[in-house]
């Protein structure tokens, strides 16, 4: 089935603009010529073939005498009688004079015109002549010794301008002007009608486009533009309707982000509050002489660090937070083997293990693991991960795993935790900005949903990929682009 096209319409309208007027235009003209031809020729006058003619003819001579008819004037009326009733003219010669005429003047002046007489007197045949719609029959015929050459016309057609009056000739004139404005009028009506119907197949779903703008400007996102058959409005349309559908999904997509924003910027105010009331506390104890023995003293003022050091967690994060949104984030590769990093981080993270209760094993195949890497930036990537398993654990110990592995031309570092998971249909959100798995995992700790995505932000500056999964706990797998070395693999 072919397609509907407004290109194919199109040409198909102007065709048809062309056709129309040519076919209007024939059939006004066979009118006019059917009229011209009713009123100029008579009906009971039109022109005999020359069979019939010649038969008109030779029946009429058989019954003339041509003695009587050169002299005897009674002969002469017989004749016009009997040529008249026949449908004919006639011009009878002697020699050079004319003995019998009933032909017209116009007919006359045609006759010089058109047939040399002269050349044709004293034919012993007959001879037939057509030219211009006119059947002239001349034939000569002896008696006695006297010879008469009879010219025979089948009509008065011959003498077409001498039937036009000035009766005729107003009727035609008139005829012929309404007809070229009966034409003109039906062309320029056809056209406004063919044009309003190209103007209805255009305007129809640019109009459908117009509406559905405003209902777009309304926050009407639903409806969609429909019912256009031809293909380049249709794409137009499917391609408006695509773009309602992301405009939508974007627009949720801001809210869903704005409320997650305001969530955050609400929790993360309950959680400077928090360290920022334990801190003035203790600062007050110690002004007040609560604290009044230096192991208090040494107590709260501790006490109180810690809880600054929470605060100034927090708020570089949020810091970080804010260079990542504007681009004002440099990274600052080196060449590094990320087996030794490993080791260096895990061996500082256990070094605190018994006030985070948690312990970190690293499982190496010993060998170079050279990636280009910024140090502090991964850094902050693992300390991230690791936070977030501790913060979501459901045991009061929490032991951690990590892996490296070397996987064709990538450092894939496996990090798995002893915890119970989170839900299938969920696994996938855990790196969007700020969302948060509360209900998923049991936790006495507000978290701000900046964590996880950070860490993907950073690997994938780091041209790799950062992929969550459950698998006796939750398992978080970071690729790593692999530094070919010389010699090496």
């Amino acid at each position: 089935m072919r397609k509907k096209t407004m290109k194919r319409k199109l040409f198909l309208s102007n065709l048809v603009m062309v056709v129309f007027p040519v076919v209007l235009m024939a059939a006004f003209a066979w009118g006019f010529l059917e009229l011209v031809q009713n009123i100029i020729i008579p009906s009971d006058s039109k022109i005999a073939s020359v069979e019939n003619l010649v038969t008109s003819v030779e029946t009429t001579l058989d019954a003339v005498d041509v003695n009587m008819l050169l002299t005897d004037v009674q002969s002469q009326k017989d004749l016009e009688q009997l040529v008249k009733k026949d449908g004919y003219h006639v011009m009878a010669l002697n020699q050079d004079k004319i003995v019998f005429s009933n032909l017209e003047k116009d007919e006359s002046r045609y006759l010089n015109k058109y047939v040399n007489i002269d050349s044709l007197k004293n034919k012993e045949r007959d001879t037939f002549i057509q030219r211009i719609g006119a059947t002239i029959v001349i034939r000569t015929v002896e008696q006695n010794g006297e010879k008469i050459t009879f010219i025979a016309t089948g009509s008065t057609e011959l003498g077409i301008l001498g039937n036009l009056n000035f009766g005729s000739l107003v009727t035609i004139g008139a005829s012929a002007v309404a007809i070229v404005v009966a034409a003109i009028f039906a062309i320029i009506l056809f056209s406004m009608f063919l044009s309003q119907l190209m103007i209805r197949q255009i305007m129809s779903p640019i109009q459908r486009l117009a509406d559905g703008a405003k209902r777009i400007q309304t926050g009407n996102f639903d409806e969609e533009i429909t019912g256009v058959e031809e293909e380049e409005l249709k794409d137009v349309c499917d391609s408006f309707n695509s773009m309602q559908i992301q405009v939508k999904a974007t627009l949720e997509q801001n809210q869903k982000y704005e409320k997650a924003r305001t969530n955050m910027i609400s929790g993360i105010s309950h959680d400077l509050r928090t360290p920022l009331t334990s801190v003035k506390g203790y600062i007050k104890g110690v002004q007040d002489g609560v604290a009044n023995t230096p192991e208090k003293r040494e107590k709260y003022l501790d006490v109180a660090y810690r809880k600054a050091c929470e605060m100034d967690i927090l708020l570089q994060k949020l810091f970080f937070f804010s260079k990542m949104e504007t681009g004002n984030m440099p990274l600052h590769f080196v060449e590094t083997d990320l087996d030794a990093y490993l080791k260096g981080f895990v061996a500082a993270f256990n070094i605190e293990k018994e006030e985070t209760h948690a312990e970190i094993a690293l499982q190496s195949s010993g060998s170079d693991h050279f990636v280009q890497l910024d140090p502090e930036q991964m850094h902050r990537v693992l300390a991230n991960i690791v936070e977030n398993s501790i913060k979501y654990r459901s045991k009061e110990w929490s032991q951690i795993r990590f892996s490296l592995v070397t996987q064709s031309d990538e450092e894939v570092i496996i990090i798995q935790d002893d915890g119970d998971g989170v839900p299938a249909e969920k696994i996938d959100l855990l790196f969007e900005q700020f969302y948060r798995v509360d209900e998923a995992r049991s936790t006495t700790k507000e978290g701000n949903g900046l964590g996880l995505y950070i860490v993907k932000y950073i690997v994938e500056q780091h041209g790799g990929s950062v992929k969550a999964e459950n698998h006796d706990g939750l398992r978080i797998t970071i690729t790593l682009p692999r530094v070919k070395r010389e010699g090496k693999g």
